[in-house]
Parts: structure tokens; sequence; C-alpha cells
């Protein structure tokens, strides 16, 4: 969730950054106290948070990866530490939660999962590994028949996922049908074709693509919501919606046209800490709960977390030594 590339920050995909960490934020403490129409279209504009993520790690890891030099382990001996460390060390605390509710039971089992991102929301960094496993391949295959294979993939996996959560009723474990690189390989492997090919097409034809899909997601979530009680989260038509978004954000003339202004600093700010906001917000919501009014107002809960998170990160980030901020995960 954070630049793979040396070079200096661009304000650009920090902004983009920024908004897929707040999106995330909100997707966790979203609670769907009554289904209105706006709760349900607010709820389903978030889904395209971690596919925005996945792709700008693609692109990222990609421009990284074809450095003079750098070769597919000292890619890995880079990449892979700077994520898995710190998902380690967030992870011990409810780690230890969960292995004394459960009176030391199966610890081996709860060890192992711990070990693999199977605690809490982190399977996103089991995810993310993989894909930096596989960039080699992917970039050695850099063309549109492997970014058709992987849409073809993940919609495949997405619509049987769906079908049986939500259809069929089956509880799945985050990390059994959030985690494998088919569930969302369509959208790093778009960053990794970003990475090495033109980004000049037509920005209103993304613009309207993100929109169709927003609007066929929407239908969709209403529809499984009346028959099935459930069925705002991630499901085909978000990767519609997804895939329009994305479009937009890699967009060149998008880029260019961005300019850095003080009312988007606080957003670019997100963006460059959003690992560290990704590894303690699951904290900070228990701390936001305290607050009577977040209990009872989504909205309270969604900015008292994101703010939680940022101030105690920058305060961390003051205190602590840059090396030691950069294993925890805040640099």
């Amino acid at each position: 969730m954070s630049d793979t590339t040396e070079n200096k920050r661009i304000g650009y995909f920090d902004f983009w950054r920024g908004i897929a960490i707040i999106m995330v934020v909100g997707i966790h403490t979203f609670v769907l106290s009554e289904p209105t129409g706006v709760s349900i279209v607010a709820r389903e504009v978030l889904n395209c948070a971690v596919p925005i993520f996945l792709a700008l790690s693609g692109y990222f890891a990609t421009i990284q990866f074809s450095k003079k030099g750098i070769g597919a382990y000292t890619f890995w001996k880079k990449q892979i530490p700077r994520v898995y460390i710190p998902c380690l060390i967030w992870s011990l605390p409810l780690f230890a939660e969960q292995l004394m509710q459960s009176g030391g039971n199966n610890i081996i089992g709860q060890i192992a999962l711990l070990l693999v991102g199977g605690v809490s929301v982190y399977y996103f960094i089991t995810l993310i590994i993989q894909y930096y496993l596989l960039q080699p391949l992917l970039v050695k295959y850099n063309n549109g028949a492997m970014l058709g294979i992987a849409g073809i993939v993940s919609m495949a996996a997405i619509a049987i996922v769906c079908h049986v959560r939500i259809v069929e009723g089956v509880e799945l474990p985050l990390l059994a049908y959030a985690a494998p690189f088919t569930t969302w390989w369509l959208f790093y492997m778009l960053g990794v074709y970003m990475a090495g090919h033109s980004r000049k097409y037509s920005l209103w034809i993304s613009i309207v693509a993100a929109g169709a899909g927003l609007l066929l997601e929407c239908v969709e979530g209403n529809y499984l919501m009346q028959h099935y009680g459930e069925g705002l989260g991630i499901k085909p038509s978000s990767y519609l919606y997804s895939l329009g978004v994305i479009l937009v954000l890699f967009n060149q003339r998008c880029e260019r046209s961005y300019c850095s202004k003080s009312v988007f600093r606080p957003i670019e700010y997100c963006g460059r800490i959003s690992l560290g906001i990704f590894l303690i917000h699951c904290y900070m919501i228990g701390v936001a709960k305290m607050i009577p009014y977040a209990t009872i107002h989504w909205g309270v809960k969604w900015i008292v977390t994101l703010l939680l998170s940022a101030v105690f990160i920058g305060v961390v980030n003051k205190i602590l030594p840059k090396r030691l901020c950069r294993w925890i995960g805040f640099r």
C-alpha cells in the first residue's frame, strides 16, 4: 500500500492511494442499520478500494522490477519483508486475543493462520506477496493476452465466491476467498500492463464505464440484499465498476490535469502512510467505538477511526527512528 520505488513521491498517485485507504476504513466501519438507498449506494462506491491498491501496487512494482540490475531475488528480498514483517507485528495482539478466547485450543492451527496472514483483515498482505512472487512471470508476459486471461480468471473466481457465499449461504473465512491471487488478478495485472504500455486512451469512455459499472453494481447489490440479505461487498458487477475507476486513475490526461493543492494534502498524506493505516485501523475502530455517537453513526466512526490512525502514525514517526518505523509499516 505504498510506493514500491525509491523515486520521489508522486502526489497524484498518493492522492488515489489516500482515497483507497479512506475507502478501506469506510468498508470496515460500515454498519447497515437501515437499508436505505443512500447507504447502499455509499457502500457500493467503496468496493473499488482493494482493486485500486492492487493496480497501483502492480504499476509501481513493475517499474521497480524493470530497473536495470534488479533481479527476481533482489526484488523479493526488498519487497516481501517490508510488508510481511509489519503484518506479523501488528497481527500478534489480535492473535494473542484469539488464543486466549479459544483457551489455547488448536494452537498449531492458529499459529499457522498467523504466519499466512489469516488474522483479521491481513489477508491483503498474503495476497500482495503472491503477486510479488509472480512478478517476473507477469512482466515477462505483459501483454493483452495475459491481461485477458487475468480478467477471465478473476471474473470466474468472484462469480463462484459470490454464489457459494451469498446464494448458497456457505460461510467462508476471509483468507479462503479473498487471499488467493486468482480472485483479484485482473487488477494487479492491469497495473502491470499500464506500466509497460501507453496510457493515452479515452478518459470519457473510462468515466462512462465506471458510471455504468456503479449503476449495475447498485442493481445487483439491491437484488442480492432483497433475496439473500447480503450482497453489498465484492461481486462481478463491482469488478466492472472497479475496472472503470482504475482506467480513469491511470489515464494520462487525468494525471496531467492533477494539481496538488492544499485541500488535497491530507488525502495525499493518508496515501503516503496507507500501509500503516491499513495495519492499525482495526485497533482504532475499537477506540472509536468508545465514542457514544460513533456506535450509531457510520460516518462518525469512519472519520474518527481514520483521524486516530493518521495522528497515531504521525506521532510515532516523530518519536521513533526511521528504520524502526519502516519495520512496523509506518514509512
